[in-house]
């Protein structure tokens, strides 16, 4: 028997890298800042970094979501296109897809 899919790991796994080059820049720019008009245009950046990241998780939450929805409604792992079978590999992958490997092109 397959183990069960753990539906978070790709976006935990994505997410912490991010979030790890976010600080790795962080501490890069605060150890190099020269001058208040450096840090002010740094503080911008990791502000529109941080939105970004922030974005991008609440994107990858409402995926969860759907696919949790998906799965009770029992309509997760087919594609919501052509209606055929998702494949596993696929489905491991990008745990959250909506469309098999043939819609997505």
């Amino acid at each position: 028997m397959r183990d069960t899919i753990d539906p978070n790991a790709p976006f935990d796994a994505r997410l912490n890298d991010v979030l790890g080059r976010l600080r790795q820049m962080e501490g890069d720019f605060q150890a190099d800042i020269v001058s208040a008009a450096d840090a002010k245009l740094i503080d911008r950046v990791l502000d529109q970094a941080r939105i970004a990241v922030e974005q991008a998780s609440e994107q990858h939450l409402r995926q969860i979501d759907a696919a949790l929805a998906r799965m009770v409604d029992g309509e997760y792992g087919y594609c919501a296109n052509c209606g055929a079978a998702i494949g596993v590999e696929r489905l491991e992958r990008l745990p959250a897809t909506i469309l098999c490997e043939r819609c997505c092109r």
